[in-house]
C-alpha cells in the first residue's frame, strides 16, 4: 500500500469499509474479558504480550480465559521469558538495595506463582525464547517477540469474531499507560493475527510480509531479522510523503532512519511534533534512569530544531506516526534502529481508515497537551550531559514523577 499509489475507492467500496476502534489499555481489558466470557466449546481465545506481570487488570484478561476454557473454549497465552524472570525490574534487580530487592523478590515469587497456576486454570501458557545458553541469557534481549496481539475467534459465529493489535504490555505501569490496541472484526485481519500468535520460537517467519485487510488497511510484520524491518521501512516512506504535518509517538526517541526522514520534511516546512518520554518510572533503579536520559539527551544532540520535541509528563508507550491525518502506522514497533539491530519481531497496521487515523491523530496531539516541550537541545559533551542527567533524576526522585521535566541546560 504505497502511500503515493493508494487506488481510489469506489462507492462499494466506501460503503463497506470494516470498522477498527483505538481502545485505550483499560478498554481493551474490558473489550477482551467481555468477548472471551462468550467463548464456549470449539472456540479459541489467545493473547501474547512481551512482558506480563501479575496486576489487577492482567488478571482481569485470565480469569476472563479460565471460563472460556471451563465452557469449552480453548485458551492459550504467551509472554516472553522475562516476565517469568522478572516482570518490570529483571535487569535492576540485583542492584536494589536490601529492603527493596527482597520486596521485588516477593513480588517475583508472587507473580510467577500466578503463573504456574495458569495451565491448572485451562490456559497454555508459553515462555518464548528461553536462552539456549549462558552467552544468549547474558544477552536475553536479543531476538525477542515484541508483538502485542489478542484475540477471540468463535467457531460458529465467525462473523463475531475479533481481535487486538497495538502495543501494551500486560503490566501495571503498561495498563496505565497512554497506549492503544487497535480492534476489528475484519475477517482477514482475524486470519492473520491469529497466525501472527502461533510464530513464536522455531515457528518464527522467515522473512518480512505485508497483507491487504481491506482497501485502507495493511498488516504489516517484521520477522525479526538481522537489520531489515519493512514498518521502519513503511514508517520513511510515510514522511516522505507527507505535505503538511507529521505527529510522531514513541516510548525511545526517533532515530536512525526515521530521524533523518523527519528532518529532511522539517526541512521543507513540514510541521514535526514528536513526542516522547524522558524517564521510564517502570524502573526505580537510580542509574538506570540516568542512563536512560543520557540517551536520550545524546540523540537530541543530532535533531534539528525544526522538529519539536516533547517529553511527556506521565507514561507513554504509544507507538503511532499520523501524516496529514489521513495515513497512519500503529503497532508495536518503537520506531527506532534499537528493533532491527536486535532482531525483534514487531507488527503493526497502516492505514488510511479515516476514524481510525482521527482517533490516533487526537490521542497524540493529547498527549503533546500533556507534555513539555524540549526547548533548548543540549549540546553538551557526553559527560556534562550525564552529570545533568544525573541531576535531574535526583530532582524527580525527589518531586515524583508526575512533575515536569524542564530543560534549562547550564552547560
Amino acid at each position: 500500500m504505497a502511500v503515493e499509489t493508494l487506488p481510489p475507492r469506489s462507492d462499494e467500496q466506501r460503503g463497506e469499509r470494516n470498522l477498527y476502534i483505538a481502545r485505550n489499555p483499560f478498554e481493551f481489558v474490558d473489550s477482551f474479558s467481555n468477548a472471551a466470557r462468550k467463548a464456549g466449546e470449539g472456540d479459541f481465545v489467545f493473547a501474547q504480550s512481551m512482558r506480563s506481570a501479575f496486576c489487577d487488570p492482567f488478571a482481569e484478561m485470565v480469569s476472563a480465559m479460565e471460563q472460556a476454557h471451563n465452557q469449552g473454549a480453548k485458551a492459550e497465552y504467551h509472554t516472553d521469558v522475562l516476565s517469568k524472570q522478572s516482570g518490570e525490574s529483571y535487569f535492576d534487580l540485583l542492584k536494589l538495595p536490601g529492603p527493596k530487592r527482597d520486596a521485588a523478590i516477593a513480588k517475583l515469587q508472587a507473580q510467577n506463582a500466578f503463573f504456574a497456576q495458569m495451565p491448572s486454570r485451562g490456559i497454555d501458557t508459553v515462555f518464548t525464547n528461553i536462552p539456549k545458553n549462558a552467552m544468549l541469557k547474558m544477552v536475553s534481549i536479543f531476538g525477542k517477540n515484541h508483538i502485542k496481539v489478542a484475540g477471540v475467534v468463535y467457531k460458529d459465529h465467525p462473523e463475531d469474531s475479533v481481535v487486538w493489535i497495538g502495543g501494551v504490555n500486560f503490566f501495571d505501569t503498561c495498563f496505565e499507560a497512554t497506549d492503544v490496541m487497535v480492534e476489528t472484526k475484519n475477517p482477514k485481519a482475524v486470519e492473520e493475527i491469529g497466525k501472527i500468535f502461533t510464530e513464536i520460537d522455531s515457528h518464527k517467519p522467515t522473512k518480512d510480509r505485508r497483507v491487504a485487510l481491506d482497501t485502507d488497511t495493511e498488516l504489516l510484520v517484521s520477522a525479526g531479522k538481522p537489520f531489515t524491518d519493512i514498518i521502519i521501512d513503511d514508517a520513511v516512506e510515510l514522511i516522505n510523503a507527507a505535505q503538511h504535518n507529521i505527529l510522531i509517538s514513541s516510548p525511545i526517541l526517533t532515530d536512525g532512519r526515521v530521524q533523518k526522514a523527519l528532518e529532511r520534511k522539517a526541512g521543507e516546512g513540514v510541521k514535526i511534533d514528536n513526542v516522547t518520554q524522558i524517564l521510564m518510572p517502570a524502573t526505580e533503579h537510580f542509574e538506570a534512569m540516568t542512563f536512560r536520559m543520557s540517551e536520550v539527551f545524546m540523540r537530541l544532540r543530532g535533531y534539528d530544531r525544526k522538529v519539536n520535541v516533547y517529553f511527556h509528563n506521565k507514561t507513554l508507550h504509544l507507538k503511532c506516526i499520523v501524516a496529514d491525518g489521513r495515513y497512519a502506522i500503529v503497532g508495536s514497533d518503537n520506531f527506532s534502529v534499537k528493533g532491527p539491530t536486535l532482531s525483534t519481531q514487531e507488527a503493526a497496521l497502516k492505514t488510511r481508515d479515516p476514524q481510525l487515523v482521527a482517533t490516533l491523530a487526537k490521542t497524540i496531539e493529547d498527549t503533546i497537551d500533556n507534555s513539555t516541550k524540549v526547548e533548548n537541545v543540549p549540546v553538551a559533551g557526553p559527560s556534562e550531559i550525564f552529570s545533568y542527567a544525573k541531576h535531574v533524576v535526583s530532582q524527580k526522585i525527589k518531586k515524583g514523577f508526575a512533575n515536569e521535566v524542564h530543560m534549562d541546560l547550564v552547560v
